[in-house]
């Protein structure tokens, strides 16, 4: 839903307003392969075949699990 009476300024930037750069669109660019491992909600930011333990995270909130907890969700109460 779009309000006429909120300001341009305010509105949040749509990611997809930008065209792709050339470089994104090279064929020939290295792909990043991801591991597949997923704890709750996290799925695990290291490359591939990475050895010890899973991770997702930045500076502020990291999470960290082994190959037991992969797979699992954690319970609401």
């Amino acid at each position: 839903m779009h309000d006429d009476a909120t300001s341009e300024a305010t509105e949040p930037t749509s990611t997809h307003d930008t065209a792709p750069t050339a470089a994104a669109l090279d064929p020939q660019a290295p792909v990043r392969d991801l591991c597949m491992s997923v704890f709750d909600r996290w799925r695990c930011g290291r490359e591939d075949g990475h050895a010890g333990p899973h991770s997702t995270g930045d500076e502020a909130l990291t999470a960290s699990w082994n190959d037991t907890a992969a797979g699992r969700r954690l319970r609401w109460r």
